[in-house]
This record gives C-alpha cells, structure tokens and sequence, in this order.
C-alpha cells in the first residue's frame, strides 16, 4: 500500500504519511491543526507533527498564524502542496478505477454505506469504552 501511495510523488522523496497528510490537507482547504490531522488520520499526534514540521520544510504547508501565535494554528497547503495533492487525488483515482472494474455502481455505493456504518459504529464503541475508563 505505501508503495501505491508514494507513485507518482518520488521526486518530493515523501513518505506514505506525508501523502496521507496532504490529501487529508487538501480535503481541508480552510486549514485544520495538527490534532485534528491526526484524528482524521489516525495517527499520533506527535508522528503527525513531525510530519506536518516536515512539510513546511519541504514548502509544501504552512501555519496559518495571522496573530503571530502559531500555537494550534491551522496547517494549510501551499500552491506547491496542492500541485502534489491533485498528483495524489489523480493516482488514488486511477488505482480505484483500475481495482474496482469489475464492480457495479451499485456494488460500490452498497461498500461504501457499510464501510460508513462499521466506521461511525467503531467510532461510537471507541468514545463508549473511553469514557467508561475515565
């Protein structure tokens, strides 16, 4: 799966994180902060950090700090961040094309509704079992 995640971004040396990332970024245009990505992504918020640090380093992000208090400031995509997000959004695209040919449009919204379903019930399992540990 990294492998299919990074094709087609190899000259911006991006690990699969990074693209995950960006796409959750450019699914976000008005920014989220670092918490939320790692909500969204389900990862540490201190790997996703350092992801996001990565980034900005990479001119591909940047916290939108207008205040000067950059301090759960929302992360953003820059022009050159949205270039590799369309990169990504165009392979995930053709990869979904090319896996799924054989599966009817109905097939596929039926997938999708119960891939939601078992997610949101996850979801709602794991905010139960966290609040009874608290």
């Amino acid at each position: 799966m990294n492998k299919i995640k990074t094709a087609g971004v190899e000259q911006y040396h991006l690990s699969a994180r990074h693209v995950h990332c960006i796409y959750v970024l450019a699914q976000h245009p008005e920014g989220i902060t670092v918490s939320e990505l790692a909500r969204i992504c389900g990862e540490d918020k201190a790997a996703i950090s350092r992801t996001v640090n990565s980034l900005i380093k990479k001119e591909m992000a940047f916290r939108d700090c207008p205040d000067g208090h950059c301090y759960k400031a929302p992360i953003k995509l820059t022009e050159q961040g949205k270039t590799v997000a369309e990169r990504i959004a165009s392979k995930i695209n053709w990869v979904f094309d090319h896996v799924g040919k054989g599966i009817s449009e109905e097939q596929r919204e039926n997938f999708y509704e119960t891939l939601s379903y078992i997610a949101d019930e996850l979801e709602a399992l794991i905010d139960h079992i966290e609040q009874t540990n608290q």
